[in-house]
């Protein structure tokens, strides 16, 4: 698949890949907002609500390089426990053939401090 239909397809499935990743657990969360940089992390934790931390993450890597964005839909596919095997498939499928990185849940610093007022486990949805 091209980078159009990878853009495209990410596209497509944004709203419901927001809602299943807004019921992950934090780490989760903090495993794939580990992926961005520090300005862009700061920017997740400046953002009050749980959802709308989920749908910047998203939309930050709609706006990374190809592989970048790849690396992101391989990760929540491997790591996210809620992922409907239909989204999963779209996602994959969007990715192309690549071999999925090798990623440890141990490797990831957290995306916000230990600080309460940062966490993803807040009230939700």
């Amino acid at each position: 698949m091209d980078e159009v239909d990878l853009y495209s397809e990410l596209g497509a499935v944004r709203s419901q890949l927001v809602d299943v990743l807004s019921l992950e657990a934090a780490g989760v969360l903090q495993q794939l907002c580990s992926l961005l940089n520090a300005e862009e992390q700061e920017e997740v934790n400046r953002t009050a609500d749980r959802k709308g931390r989920v749908s910047l993450i998203v939309d930050l890597f709609r706006d990374k390089n190809p592989g970048t964005c790849r690396q992101f839909i391989q990760t929540v596919c491997m790591i996210c426990n809620e992922l409907p095997m239909q989204l999963e498939t779209r996602l994959m499928s969007a990715a192309g053939d690549g071999n999925p990185s090798e990623i440890s849940p141990t490797e990831y610093p957290s995306c916000a401090p230990d600080d309460p007022s940062h966490s993803f486990q807040g009230k939700g949805v």
